[in-house]
């Protein structure tokens, strides 16, 4: 296949390791059907952690029905270039990496990264250091730091009497947990974190890497086709109750008149707070217009400068007393809330008559909550933020991220004790970055399908912004599609979701007593049957398609 594209998603097999070629990565990697690996691939970060992109050329595909051979050249910018290749005989692969700095650059890290899929969790693996072989496992609970360290390989078990060996060369490899930012599973990386970074390449600065993989299981056989219609089961099994939803305020125009059809229950602003007092006091005085227009309660993030005073800081959300809901306060510059923080603000609004819930964890992602020191027990709700962003931005990884959304909420309420767990701000695009202009897209619907329905049993979620570019309700009038999902469940909080036996990473559903919500997860045509109470139906989705069926 000479004339092959990087574009091309592209099926090779040696044995019964079989993979995806897309572009200079191998995706979707299994052994006798089993997934093993989400994606082997190589990155080179900037000092800000961004992903500096690489640019093809010179690819070349051979593929034949028990081996292939990939070689192709990728250039990052004007300071990086590598050739790569990637081998499969004799149901081994081998993935290559040369490469030379081109230019001065500074970066922290340079290298291959590995994907693990979440549904090894539980599953046995040994690591392999230079003092030798460790036997463990894949964490059940969500890490808070390295599970294993000083890799130079791994040895995976996929399924029962079926594995993966990994042997890693050309640097120490780590791994990580990446659930603590809804990746869905692991990823082992190049260069331990421990080293210093960033790392000022010259010109002329070499890197040569190679990860190697090979099967250890029974007899090769054909892969089953992929069925061409998918089936979900609808129990009756509740598994947690549909979160009270709410949306963070934008800066601009606030749409009350269809905010209030989607009934939302609460309206979120983060403030900040310091010496002489809230800073965008205007903004919290038009977010408790807005709520009040839209008959929700307003939800206050309070995140504190040095020498701020809570005193200050209570008699102004005491002005909202009528409208107020949680309070939620963080270090301004930490994002999560220093132990006596929330004793401290609860107790200067009791003084000003104000008793509302006052919380705490994180306004970032579910790592911060997870590595720090949670004073729970001067909570009254812990919370955490959500973005699929983090580490990768294709569609794919966005939707799988859907995966490890119940996984933060289960740990979160582990961390919790008995106090309910509130989750926001959820957005599509990371803190800081602009919107992504998947916001009023279909995408985001099917999207939020499958979060409201993995983060059942929270107490309350609050998604996106009101309106704008990073809104629910968009600007032109228009309703989007977003907006329709929302209004499907409006009204619903505290109602039972149940158990939907799905192909997670293909379809979404969110069941309730009257309706079930399906979300089509991926870019092509789905045709799905679906079995409820005894009936058997079978309807068409396409592409990222939500759709609204009785129960």
């Amino acid at each position: 296949m000479p004339s092959a594209s990087p574009s091309d998603r592209i099926p090779v097999r040696t044995g019964p390791l079989t993979a995806v070629l897309t572009g200079g990565s191998l995706r979707d990697v299994r052994v006798s059907g089993h997934r093993a690996l989400d994606a082997v691939y190589a990155a080179v970060r900037d000092p800000d952690w961004a992903t500096v992109p690489g640019e093809l050329s010179a690819y070349q595909v051979e593929v034949a029905p028990d081996a292939f051979a990939v070689s192709f050249t990728c250039r990052h910018r004007d300071d990086f270039t590598w050739q790569g290749r990637i081998t499969g005989q004799g149901g081994r692969v081998i993935f290559e990496l040369d490469g030379r700095a081109t230019g001065r650059f500074a970066a922290n890290r340079v290298g291959f990264c590995l994907l693990h899929p979440i549904e090894l969790a539980g599953r046995r693996v040994v690591a392999r250091t230079h003092a030798g072989e460790t036997p463990g496992h894949f964490p059940e609970a969500i890490s808070p730091h390295q599970p294993f360290l000083d890799l130079i390989g791994l040895r995976c078990e996929v399924a029962a009497g079926t594995w993966l060996d990994i042997w890693l060369d050309g640097d120490l490899f780590e791994m990580e947990d990446h659930r603590n930012w809804t990746d869905a599973g692991w990823k082992t990386y190049c260069t331990p974190l421990r080293r210093p970074f960033p790392v000022e390449y010259r010109i002329g600065d070499q890197v040569r890497q190679a990860v190697r993989l090979a099967a250890d299981a029974p007899a090769a056989a054909s892969p089953a086709p992929e069925p061409s219609t998918l089936t979900i089961a609808v129990t009756e099994e509740p598994v947690g109750r549909l979160p009270a939803v709410g949306f963070s305020v934008a800066a601009g125009p606030g749409a009350a008149d269809r905010l209030r059809a989607l009934r939302p229950d609460h309206l979120a602003i983060e403030v900040c707070t310091g010496p002489a007092g809230v800073v965008n006091r205007e903004s919290l005085a038009r977010a408790a217009a807005l709520a009040a227009a839209v008959d929700a309660r307003l939800d206050v993030a309070l995140a504190v400068l040095p020498g701020a005073a809570y005193p200050v800081a209570a008699d102004l959300l005491a002005e909202h007393r009528d409208r107020l809901g949680r309070v939620t306060v963080v270090d301004a510059a930490t994002r999560t809330t220093p132990a006596g923080a929330a004793a401290a603000l609860r107790s200067a609004l009791l003084a000003r008559g104000v008793e509302v819930p006052v919380g705490g964890g994180t306004l970032a992602n579910f790592a911060e909550l997870n590595r720090m020191r949670l004073t729970a027990g001067e909570l009254d709700f812990v919370t955490y933020g959500i973005s699929p962003q983090m580490h990768h931005a294709d569609n794919d990884f966005i939707m799988d991220t859907l995966l490890a959304q119940p996984h933060t909420l289960r740990d979160a309420r582990r961390l919790a004790g008995r106090r309910p767990v509130v989750i926001g701000p959820v957005t599509l695009h990371r803190a800081g970055d602009r919107p992504d202009p998947r916001q009023g897209t279909q995408f985001l619907a099917a999207w939020t399908v499958g979060s409201l329905a993995a983060l059942a049993g929270a107490a309350a979620v609050t998604y996106f912004e009101t309106a704008g570019p990073a809104g629910v309700v968009a600007e032109s009038g228009a309703r989007t599609p977003v907006e329709r999902v929302f209004a499907a469940v409006a009204g619903l909080a505290g109602q039972p979701v149940y158990r939907v036996d799905a192909p997670h990473r293909q379809l979404a559903a969110l069941a309730t007593g009257a309706a079930l919500l399906l979300a089509n997860l991926r870019g092509t045509e789905r045709e799905v049957t679906v079995i409820d109470r005894g009936h058997r139906r079978t309807i068409a989705l396409a592409p990222y398609a939500v759709a609204s069926l009785p129960r």
